[in-house]
């Protein structure tokens, strides 16, 4: 089930990967090209009070954000993307995927 979820991101135009993530940063769940999203884990420890981040680079954009298990759902989408509808759509995983657990 949490599969679907990650598939469902995926399945928007603005993403260009998303993933599931343990808390230890392996790979539960991808749909897109594959990324090294182990650093992701490392960035959500030292701002454990945040359990949303956004990185904005020049060609992509990170968002990634904590389930209260610990895993990490992060989408990787193109720069210049609607970053609130973005955030939206990775809250709405979470809650899915909580709600499955």
């Amino acid at each position: 089930m949490r599969s679907s979820v990650i598939r469902d991101l995926a399945a928007d135009d603005a993403i260009v990967s998303a993933a599931l993530l343990s808390q230890d940063g392996f790979v539960i769940e991808n749909h897109g090209p594959v990324f090294d999203f182990s650093s992701l884990v490392e960035i959500l420890e030292i701002n454990n009070g945040n359990k949303l981040i956004t990185i904005v680079g020049e060609k992509n954009t990170v968002i990634a954000g904590r389930i209260d298990c610990g895993d990490v759902v992060c989408i990787i989408c193109e720069s210049g993307g609607n970053l609130g509808k973005m955030r939206l759509m990775i809250d709405e995983a979470i809650n899915s995927i909580t709600e499955l657990s």
